[in-house]
């Protein structure tokens, strides 16, 4: 083997190595995440059932540490045979999570143009609860930001103590019809960074693996070729 095959089969193993304890440490935290969830059972607005999110990702979680295991042994032991199932299962977990992030983008998407397309009515019809709940989480104010009555959540925390209108005047929170849409696009931007990492690490991994493979598969045929020669000399001698 020369120089340069000694080189690419020492950075393949070593990448292999590396990515799959990060696909560990993803897996832990999807099973964590989709456990978490699952015990929460329902989402705090009640229109999204959580469980079927949790029991997604436990599963994902526990198919990319079964690939990540995979993917280490076949590294270390470099046996064909395991890398050969590393690679099935990472283009599994690949065509799974661009599949999923995808529908995600194109559900964000969705909801974003419900928003902007929505009007001061419908958003007068929606319950105060679940406006009071959107308010929170998009930190905006009212259908736009000079509506300063827009808060109708608790006037005192668990201790007592009072807690100030965020929405009352003057103030400097956007309306939630700008803002939502706003929040909708950095979340689009994210899934959009993590699907182009995620292939390009895939594809990096899948030709290591091929690589790391191959190089085996090549060793073990110089192996056999010089154990034939031997007998041949063996026999004629």
């Amino acid at each position: 083997m020369n120089n340069k095959n000694s080189c690419v089969a020492i950075l393949s193993q070593t990448w292999l190595l590396l990515v799959n304890v990060v696909f560990l440490g993803t897996a832990g935290v999807a099973l964590f995440t989709g456990i978490t969830m699952f015990q929460q059972s329902t989402s705090q607005i009640g229109s999204v059932d959580n469980r079927d999110i949790a029991i997604g990702l436990m599963a994902y979680g526990s198919f990319i540490g079964i690939t990540a295991i995979m993917g280490c042994t076949g590294a270390i032991m470099k046996s064909p045979h395991v890398l050969t199932f590393f690679m099935a299962g990472l283009t599994i977990d690949l065509l799974i999570l661009l599949g999923c992030g995808i529908y995600g983008i194109l559900g964000l998407n969705s909801r974003k143009q419900n928003v902007v397309s929505a009007s001061l009515s419908d958003w007068n019809q929606r319950h105060s609860t679940e406006n009071d709940l959107v308010q929170q989480i998009f930190e905006c104010c009212g259908f736009d930001s000079q509506d300063g009555s827009a808060y109708t959540g608790p006037s005192t925390d668990p201790n007592g103590q009072s807690i100030a209108n965020p929405c009352a005047q003057p103030n400097t929170r956007p309306g939630c019809h700008q803002q939502v849409p706003v929040v909708f696009d950095y979340y689009i931007r994210i899934l959009i960074s993590v699907l182009a990492i995620g292939t390009v690490v895939s594809l990096i991994s899948l030709w290591s693996a091929h690589k790391a493979r191959k190089q085996k598969r090549a060793i073990a045929k110089g192996f056999a070729n010089a154990d034939k020669a031997s007998a041949q000399r063996l026999l004629k001698a």
